[in-house]
């Protein structure tokens, strides 16, 4: 594998590697550029469905996440997710059919237990934008005072799935505002512009230090923006990042999985209140 890095603060292109030929060593050493770099990329890759699963399964603990849009699953392969705005022989969606700019969010952070490694593999690049934008969300780029840092690890972050979301349970879900990214080191902010409220345990409403942490994450410089070809291949790490899809014309196809991450290399993280 050849390996370099796409900015000073995290992202990493590995070429000279067929992912889908890739051996039980490779595959470990493939887990901990992820968990040091953030976000990986491996160019002209050629993956068919099921060995999208299988490599996802061999990334993460073997467990899958779901799409909370019943809408992005395919037919034969439940843990694939279509994003895409194409439609069918029979005129039905493949997928969510979204083309403007998302918000920055971290994949599955509604859900009790998240899955929190992901992978984006693209089949249709858009004529136009829609490219992948990635910031890093890393407690040591973000420069915060002792005692803005003292209130934050005291808070959670709120999250409930959103109108679309069809396949998750409507609740509202709290976690820690500050989690460790990798096991036992290197902790992050957990927040996103999708996040509701923050509080603490008595119930005492922060939310007026959101915007200014998203603000300071989205504007700090630590960011990569991927601009997608036929074949491209994108594993992340949503516990020291957040994503978002840029707006886009013409057609677009990615597909997508939530990896429940590996726990020997990976924080695992739970609901709590």
């Amino acid at each position: 594998m050849n390996i370099k890095k796409i900015n000073d603060s995290f992202g990493a292109v590995v070429k000279d590697v067929d992912i889908n030929q890739t051996s039980i060593g490779e595959l470990k050493e493939i887990k901990l550029l992820l968990k040091e770099y953030g976000v990986l990329y491996f160019p002209r890759q050629s993956l068919y469905d099921q060995e999208i699963i299988s490599l996802c399964k061999a990334i993460g603990n073997g467990q899958l996440g779901q799409s909370g849009a019943k809408i992005n699953l395919t037919s034969k392969f439940g843990n694939i997710n279509n994003m895409t705005n194409l439609y069918s022989e029979e005129s039905l969606p493949l997928g969510y059919g979204g083309n403007h700019t998302d918000f920055w969010h971290s994949d599955q952070a509604f859900r009790d237990l998240p899955a929190t490694n992901a992978l984006l593999y693209c089949l249709i690049p858009a004529d136009s934008g829609g490219s992948t934008s990635f910031v890093s969300t890393k407690l040591d780029k973000l420069s915060l005072a002792d005692e803005e840092l003292s209130i934050l690890r005291t808070l959670k972050s709120i999250y409930q799935p959103a109108v679309y979301h069809d396949n998750a349970i409507v609740k509202e879900v709290y976690h820690d505002t500050i989690v460790c990214n990798a096991k036992g080191e290197e902790e992050s902010l957990y927040i996103s512009e999708n996040t509701i409220r923050l509080e603490n345990r008595y119930g005492e409403d922060f939310s007026y230090m959101l915007q200014p942490l998203l603000n300071k994450i989205i504007s700090g410089g630590d960011n990569y923006s991927h601009n997608w070809r036929i074949g491209d291949l994108l594993l992340f790490d949503n516990l020291q990042l957040l994503h978002r899809r840029e707006a886009f014309s013409g057609n677009r196809w990615l597909k997508a999985v939530k990896i429940h991450a590996d726990g020997d290399i990976f924080t695992q993280i739970e609901a709590s209140k």
